[in-house]
């Protein structure tokens, strides 16, 4: 049985296209599949202003060895285009090892936007990452190598011929 793949011009057997995206894809489930591995959760989330300074603190459900990504924005409830990331912040922060109780983040709110803000929905958003994380772009680039790499094993040598070229009709004659 012939399947034709991508391009019209290249017939592979059937076993041989399904060799191919079995070795391509096969490993997107392990890569996406890393979700209930890390039970990684951030509670107790709370925010109080200290004079000039915002005190973010935080609990950190994680893997206590594991290095992390945090990052704290302030958000606006009413508001979901207002995000604002401090610039001047300090403490349990940025990467590090970071799992466990009472963390806190000491922002130089004032400082950075010029004074406080007013209102009374604002929230304090708290992300967190694993920092050892595969970069997607590797992820991409072996994609790609592997697809290189399986081409030119499916070409073994043989010649593609490419498509027939097909002559347009001419334009209609006009009266």
């Amino acid at each position: 049985m012939i399947i034709q793949a991508c391009f019209k011009h290249i017939r592979l057997p059937a076993a041989t296209l399904l060799g191919a995206l079995l070795l391509v894809l096969g490993p997107v489930p392990l890569l996406a599949s890393d979700v209930p591995v890390r039970q990684l959760r951030v509670k107790n989330v709370d925010w109080v202003l200290d004079g000039k300074e915002m005190v973010i603190s935080y609990d950190l459900v994680g893997d206590p060895n594991k290095v992390y990504l945090v990052d704290v924005a302030l958000c606006r409830v009413g508001d979901p285009d207002f995000r604002i990331v401090p610039v001047r912040a300090s403490g349990d922060l940025g990467e590090g090892m970071f799992a466990g109780a009472g963390r806190s983040v000491r922002w130089e709110i004032q400082q950075d936007l010029g004074g406080l803000p007013e209102g009374d929905d604002f929230v304090v958003e708290v992300r967190v990452d694993e920092a050892d994380e595969l970069p997607w772009f590797l992820v991409v680039v072996g994609v790609a190598v592997g697809g290189a790499t399986i081409y030119s094993l499916v070409q073994n040598g043989q010649e593609v011929a490419p498509p027939p070229i097909q002559e347009l009709p001419g334009p209609p004659v006009r009266p």
